[in-house]
């Protein structure tokens, strides 16, 4: 959802949608270190907008 560099660390705002979301002074968001983005994260959205002109226009053919 977002990012911000302080103090010399990259971090990122993320939405998460599970139970213990719910907890907190901000709920349903998280502010994650660059490190522990690294360490932990399997796995992302983006929306294809975002993505534009960095994907080739058709994708290329599989190999079978």
């Amino acid at each position: 959802m977002g990012y911000v560099r302080h103090g010399g660390q990259d971090w990122f705002l993320v939405k998460d949608s599970n139970r213990s979301s719910r907890y907190g002074r901000f709920k349903g968001y998280y502010f994650y270190s660059g490190d522990y983005i690294r360490l932990k994260m399997l796995s992302g959205m983006v929306h294809k907008d975002l993505l534009a002109g960095m994907l080739p226009a058709k994708p290329a053919p599989a190999d079978e």
